[in-house]
């Protein structure tokens, strides 16, 4: 096919390139030249910047010259085309040659045959005068419209002697003298849109074979009797928009061809009589949109005119008509629409047997003759909307036995009798809409299983009925079961309340029922499923219910199940219901929600019959359950003789009132009925009947005041599918073990179990035991356990604490001198001489002595401490003074700072306290943090590890006394502490690394001093532990109580670099 195609392109091609082989492109000019698919050459010559000739070449019909900003002829091309066999020439946006003829320029198109000339300036032609129309001898047709043309000489046509159509359409020619002298043929003349407002009688005195003539839009006023008397061809006259007042009753009389006659929107105030009666001929007479009133016509203004077809008289102003139309038998259009008219007479219509289109809308009637359309046995379409009419009688349109579109839209009708329709059996189209409807002032309307009729019952061929904005509260049975062909139903904003499967029953396949802007309040489909069992082929049966107030009752629910799609198949087949944003008015926990977001699963739905008056009712009929809802209502007795629904089940609700007694169901009527659940909640009820119980009952019992339950209530209730039985004051005794049995037994289908206890007691009944009920040893003993058990946790929770934070906790005792028991020191500190031992830089004596030692010596428990310028003796070997300090003192305090950081005294004092301390496995040495340190890592190892694995105390933090004063030693305060375990003892040495040795051992002498040694010497001795040279490649810095018993090592480097040797009183460090 695509090849078939593209071969037929290629021929196609080839024809055209063959046919305008011999047209030459003019390029000396810059002329461009293109070929359209449409077969036209077109040529575009440009004369300068700005403007251009652009000729378009349609092989053997026509040549155009389109003028592109007024270009000047002198720069037209020449010799463009060969001679050409075309009959068509038109300018179009050009201004006349001012040296050349149109001629001229055709031949240099190769136009020689021209019978068609068009000259469209669109502005203001300079001069038209006979010179530029010469040469060409077979014009017959000549347009000259849009040229602002103003005036012609009288030989302007001279060289045009065959012209038949001249068109000088919207110019502004205000004369035509004698124009046409030379044009004896011409047979359509259009002077519309002129400025013309008098004929001379002899203008149209040459054109006999004249048969159109358009003079529109002009300035006329009036006519001289004689003008169209020499025009006996003349078939169509056109004098409409113009300024007429009146017409001479003669000025038609010679016109006898004349055919259309069109005489609108002019200025008439009234007409003579015999206006038309010379033209036998008339077929179409326009006498319409008069711009004056006319109120009435000259009698038989339109008799006797045999050939006269179609008559326009709309919006003429008429109030009153006469006998118009006598014996006009031809007619079949009429129109008399917008005008006055009040009233018709029964004559106005005599004879006129073929009359087929009447239109009388928007006029003022408010009644009709009976008999008036009687003669219209051909009538077609009437139109009688917009009129005041109020009702249609019986014999009104009987006689319209051909009647197919009936329009009385917009009347004031209440009143159609019911067999006013009865002979249209043709009618197809009626609207009624914006009427006021009812159809039920009838008393002898036909009723049967389908409902009442209406007026149309016998319009068998109707397809389309428009009765919106009525008073309609039906659907009648004739729409469903007797218009077979009806395709259109408009009942919009009537007053349909409600609408069922019956209202759906249309036996028309392919209908639109518009039912929105009703007041329907219920849909019923229960029946749906019957009436479409046997539908098996899909019909267009669409119903529209938007826009109403629907109540979303009982009777809903099975519009909700068909929105769902939960019908029957057949019942989507048989009609479909388009509900849009159709939204719930009623009732109010529905109000204003959309129907399809309803679920059917989950729909109540509320019934005041049968139902008690202080209760309120609902249904829910996806599982069939009817609610008596009579809570919250205060009742102190329940309803007498309650009533159910048949087939459901029952469930009846009394919770939140004062009962005291629970409803006997033989009492209320309900002993035969199924009840599927009672609720007795939130009452007084203290006692439960068996006459108030069934079997398989959902049983609500909480919030009571019931103390216990029968063995029959509790057998029977064995069988309840639900139960609640909280919040009762129940008696738990050896006589009520049975209900702790069945709430134990029954613990699946008693709801909130958990909750129920016994009186005066929290405990949950499915927690206990018989021996709950009836207390024993056994009850004591566990009790006693229980509280065992919990003493236990919570001494083990506080013992976790105290673990946790006991330093803390011991801080805080000692500061406030609480439970002092749990800090006193054991037997091994007890004959030291000193609490603490103060080591510290010289430099920083002033802390030492105006703060530190005032506030511990004076202090609420005063300390006693060692100091070196106080308790040491003078004289002594400085390295025993600090090795008897340290062992004295239960304490060390190392007053840490940048300049004990710079003595080696200081240094050695805090080894010997602190490997002393590990000796003894407890903690000894108090580090009190003085001034900025700098980072730990830059410190010595032995330092830095114990500040890394130990706390201390730094000077400024605001429980600096109390986190000291708990580090010092506490007081014995009970005679009966427990001791700790004392550890052997271990003297500190110091050992020297060297050839420095030989300071304290000289060459070849003993290590152990005679006893005659000085006292220096003797006591140096006790420092030194002398060890062998491999010993002395030890790491110092791993000091630890493994490795060292109290060794302070120093290497012969320090010893000569401090001059320890020779400083054997020094007491500042």
């Amino acid at each position: 096919m695509f090849e078939s195609s593209f071969r037929c392109w290629i021929i196609f091609g080839i024809v055209i390139a063959t046919c305008y082989a011999e047209i030459r492109c003019p390029t000396e000019q810059n002329c461009n030249c293109y070929l359209s698919p449409e077969g036209v050459f077109e040529i575009q010559c440009p004369t300068d910047s700005y403007s251009a000739f652009v000729v378009k070449v349609k092989l053997n019909e026509r040549i155009g010259i389109e003028c592109v900003n007024f270009p000047k002829w002198i720069d037209f091309p020449t010799n463009v085309l060969p001679p050409e066999n075309v009959t068509l020439l038109y300018f179009k946006m050009c201004e006349l040659p001012i040296n050349q003829t149109l001629r001229e320029i055709s031949n240099k198109l190769g136009a020689q045959n021209i019978e068609k000339l068009i000259f469209h300036s669109y502005g203001k032609l300079s001069v038209l005068n006979r010179k530029h129309l010469q040469g060409f001898p077979n014009l017959e047709y000549l347009s000259l419209t849009c040229n602002n043309l103003t005036n012609f000489s009288n030989d302007i046509f001279a060289d045009i002697p065959r012209l038949k159509n001249l068109n000088l359409r919207q110019n502004n020619i205000y004369s035509l003298s004698e124009i046409f002298n030379y044009i004896p043929n011409l047979e359509i003349l259009e002077l519309g849109d002129n400025k013309l407002k008098e004929i001379d009688v002899n203008t149209f005195k040459p054109l006999k074979e004249l048969k159109m003539l358009n003079m529109w839009g002009n300035k006329f006023t009036e006519f001289k009797s004689n003008i169209f008397d020499n025009l006996v061809s003349l078939n169509s006259l056109d004098v409409s928009s113009n300024h007429l007042n009146t017409l001479p009753n003669d000025i038609f009389a010679k016109l006898v061809n004349l055919k259309l006659l069109h005489l609108a929107w002019n200025n008439f105030s009234s007409l003579p009589e015999g206006l038309l009666q010379h033209n036998v001929k008339l077929n179409k007479v326009k006498l319409s949109n008069n711009r004056i009133s006319m109120k009435t016509l000259p009698n038989g203004l339109f008799a006797n005119l045999k050939n006269l077809k179609e008559i326009e008289l709309n919006n003429n102003g008429l109030i009153e008509l006469p006998d118009l139309f006598h014996d006009s038998i031809s007619l079949e259009i009429i129109d008399l629409s917008f005008n006055n008219l009040e009233f018709l007479p029964e004559y106005l219509f005599t004879n006129l047997t073929n009359l087929t289109k009447l239109i009388i809308n928007n006029n003022k009637l408010t009644s009709l003759p009976d008999k008036i359309f009687s003669p219209l046995k051909k009538l077609i379409i009437l139109d009688l909307s917009h009129n005041n009419l109020i009702s249609i009688s019986r014999h009104l349109f009987s006689d319209l036995i051909s009647l197919q579109n009936l329009n009385m839209e917009k009347n004031q009708l209440k009143i159609i009798e019911e067999t006013s329709f009865n002979f249209l059996t043709k009618l197809r189209i009626a609207k009624f809409s914006n009427n006021q409807l009812t159809f039920n002032t009838s008393i002898n309307s036909y009723i049967d299983e389908y409902g009442r009729r209406s007026p149309f019952q016998s319009c068998s061929s109707l397809e389309e009925l428009y009765l919106d904005k009525n008073n309609i509260s039906d659907i009648f049975g004739d729409w469903l079961v007797t218009h077979v062909k009806l395709k259109k139903l408009n009942l919009q904003f009537n007053q349909i309340q409600e609408i069922s499967i019956r209202d759906l029953q249309f036996v028309s396949n392919s209908i639109e029922v518009n039912l929105t802007n009703n007041k329907i309040k219920h849909i019923n489909l229960s029946e749906a499923k019957e009436i479409a069992r046997f539908q098996q082929d899909s019909r267009n049966v669409m119903i529209y219910i938007e826009n109403n107030p629907i109540e979303c009752d009982c009777d809903i629910f099975d519009f909700l199940l068909y929105l769902e799609g939960k019908l029957d198949p057949n019942v989507y087949r048989y009609f479909h219901i388009v509900p849009g944003c159709l939204t719930c008015q009623n009732p109010q926990m529905f109000k204003g929600k959309e129907i399809v977001k309803l679920e059917s699963k989950k729909f109540i739905c509320q019934i005041s019959n049968p139902c008690p008056n202080e209760c309120t009712c609902y249904s829910q009929q996806s599982n069939r359950e009817f609610t008596i809802n009579c809570s919250q209502k205060n009742l102190t007795s329940v309803p007498q003789n309650i009533e159910t629904l048949l087939n459901y089940k029952l469930v009846i609700d009394f919770t939140d009132n004062k009962l005291s007694e629970m409803p006997s169901l033989t009492e209320i009527g309900l002993d035969n009925i199924q009840i599927s659940k009672l609720l007795l909640s939130n009452n007084d009820i203290h006692e439960i009947s068996v006459d108030g119980l069934q079997s398989n009952i959902e049983l609500e019992l909480h919030n009571n005041n019931i103390s216990k339950l029968e063995p029959n209530v509790l057998q029977l209730l064995n069988n309840s599918s639900s139960l609640t039985l909280h919040g009762n004051p129940w008696i738990c005794d050896c006589d009520t073990r049975d209900l702790l049995s069945f709430i134990q037994t029954k613990i699946s289908d008693i709801r909130n179990s958990s909750l129920i206890t016994c009186k005066d007691m929290d405990i949950s009944m499915i927690k206990m035991t018989a021996a709950d009920f009836c207390p024993t040893y056994t009850a004591l003993i566990i009790s006693l356990s229980f509280s065992l058990a919990v003493s236990g946790m919570i001494i083990g929770l506080l013992a976790a604490i105290y673990y946790r934070y006991q330093r803390e906790i011991k801080v805080w005792l000692y500061a406030h001198q609480f439970c002092l028991w749990l800090i006193t020191e054991d037997e091994l500190d007890k004959d030291k001489l000193y609490d603490a031992f103060i080591s510290y830089s010289h430099k920083d004596e002033d802390f030492v002595v105006n703060e530190l030692v005032p506030k511990l010596e004076n202090g609420p428990k005063p300390f006693k401490l060692c100091l070196h310028f106080r308790d040491w003796l003078a004289g002594e070997w400085i390295p025993t003074q600090i090795a008897r300090s340290v062992e004295e003192s239960r304490r060390t305090i190392v007053v840490l700072s940048p300049n004990f950081l710079e003595s080696v005294w200081g240094r050695m004092e805090f080894r010997v306290a602190h490997c002393q301390a590990l000796s003894e496995r407890r903690s000894k040495v108090i580090l009190i943090l003085y001034d900025e340190i700098g980072p730990i890592n830059n410190l010595d190892p032995e330092l830095k590890a114990y500040m890394s694995m130990n706390t201390y105390v730094k000077w400024g933090d605001p429980w600096f006394w109390d986190k000291l004063r708990y580090a010092l030693p506490h007081a014995e305060f009970t005679k009966n502490a427990i001791r700790k375990k004392i550890f052997q003892k271990h003297q500190p040495c110091i050992q020297i690394k060297g050839e420095k040795k030989e300071l304290i051992y000289p060459i070849d002498t003993s290590e152990t001093s005679p006893a005659t040694s000085t006292p220096p010497t003797d006591t140096l001795k006790i420092f030194i532990c002398d060890k062998n040279d491999s010993d002395n490649k030890e790491n110092s810095q791993n000091l630890s109580s493994s490795d060292c018993n109290t060794k302070l090592i120093l290497s012969k480097e320090e010893l000569v670099k401090h001059n320890l040797v020779n400083k054997v009183q020094c007491t500042t460090v």
